[in-house]
């Protein structure tokens, strides 16, 4: 956002991840997804976090855009959240 603050209450999953993996941020719509804690998801890697195949191939993506320095164009992931739940999700990368 504008003001310099980060959306932490939103209906939207955020994680911002540094080039090495590691989760610098997640909001609450993120960590509850997950059924964790934000101060268990904060300061971890994707793939100890997430620990699903998935995370690897958002590694890699994310990667990319670290490389080109351009977001990619939204798409469609399937998700399983901390329930057992699959849902569609529209995925950003910037």
């Amino acid at each position: 956002p504008s003001n310099g603050r980060r959306p932490a209450s939103s209906s939207k999953m955020i994680t911002a991840t540094a080039p090495d993996g590691r989760i610098l941020f997640a909001n609450e719509c993120q960590t509850r997804f997950l059924g964790l804690k934000p101060e268990d998801v904060v300061g971890g890697k994707v793939e100890s976090v997430f620990r699903t195949d998935r995370s690897f191939h958002g590694m890699t993506l994310d990667q990319h855009v670290f490389r080109v320095g351009m977001p990619m164009t939204p798409f469609e992931e399937e998700l399983t959240d901390s329930e057992g739940v699959t849902r569609t999700f529209l995925t950003a990368k910037f």
